[in-house]
């Protein structure tokens, strides 16, 4: 059984693909942007990915250098855009003084949000 569809139902196929042919079908993936939260230091950490249930799990391993001294992380925001240029301007804009602004007045308003920063 393979989620709910029976073993017997399930085709497994291998496909040989050129570079040049998975760079394509790689853009066709979504790519993500999203908040972490470390309840250890009160810090935001802002990324982007294709797989971000990988990602969030290199974080929480401490395989990021750039966020392993505050684990464990919470996942607090994400969003989804169609391609990883769309993804990684988002990012860039996020990682900016006017940006930073946005993310902590629009998208991380929340009363848990504030009660953690503040250490209450």
């Amino acid at each position: 059984m393979v989620g709910h569809i029976p073993l017997e139902d399930v085709i497994l196929v291998r496909i040989q693909v050129s570079q040049q042919s998975f760079a394509k079908a790689s853009e066709l993936l979504m790519h993500y942007v999203y908040i972490l939260h470390s309840s250890k230091s009160s810090n935001f950490y802002f990324g982007s990915t294709s797989d971000i249930g990988k990602r969030f799990e290199q974080h929480n391993k401490g395989l990021s250098k750039a966020t392993a001294p505050y684990v464990p992380w919470k996942l607090v925001w994400y969003s989804g855009f169609q391609n990883k240029k769309l993804a990684k301007d988002f990012e860039r804009y996020f990682k900016s003084g006017s940006g930073k602004a946005f993310a902590y007045k629009r998208l991380l308003n929340s009363e848990a949000l504030k009660k953690n920063k503040s250490g209450l």
